[in-house]
């Protein structure tokens, strides 16, 4: 069975959201979707200089399942 998960990016001021989600199998799928993500905002340089960007993984009820680090 499929689960909505939500990847949500902060720096400790700004959060943007994600309000759209992807379906994923598990939560590996969710992070290997995460990891994606992370490496594609990393090389099209999207967040700028700021170091201290992190993933914030959520499944379907905005709980969070884990943190990723964006470096």
């Amino acid at each position: 069975m499929t689960q909505h998960i939500f990847f949500d990016l902060t720096d400790g001021l700004t959060t943007l959201r994600d309000e759209v989600g992807v379906e994923v199998l598990d939560l590996d799928a969710a992070l290997q979707q995460a990891k994606l993500a992370v490496a594609e905002l990393l090389s099209s340089g999207e967040l700028g200089d700021n170091a201290n960007w992190r993933m914030i993984v959520r499944d379907g009820d905005r709980t969070v399942l884990t943190t990723l680090c964006v470096e």
